[in-house]
């Protein structure tokens, strides 16, 4: 564990947001949804019904998740990057 400092935190956060950008290329979303179906979809009883959804939505989803402020600020708590913000 490292000690939190303002510029740690803010290291933190530039990394993180340089790979959620990663994840939001098109190339790259198709690579989670091909990975969604043949890994994820199995362990549920609807197939079927897990790769219709991950075909329809992952992709919204996955704009939602890897836009977030608030999960690159929570990753790098979550990690010791940065503080809790009060």
């Amino acid at each position: 564990m490292f000690k939190q400092t303002e510029e740690s935190c803010t290291h933190c956060e530039d990394n993180v947001r340089q790979l959620f950008d990663f994840w939001k290329r098109p190339l790259e979303k198709t690579h989670q949804e091909n990975y969604l179906i043949e890994e994820a979809c199995p362990q549920f009883e609807d197939f079927g019904g897990c790769e219709v959804g991950v075909l329809e939505w992952w992709r919204q989803m996955n704009d939602v998740i890897f836009s977030s402020e608030g999960a690159v600020h929570g990753l790098c708590v979550g990690v010791g990057g940065c503080e809790e913000k009060t």
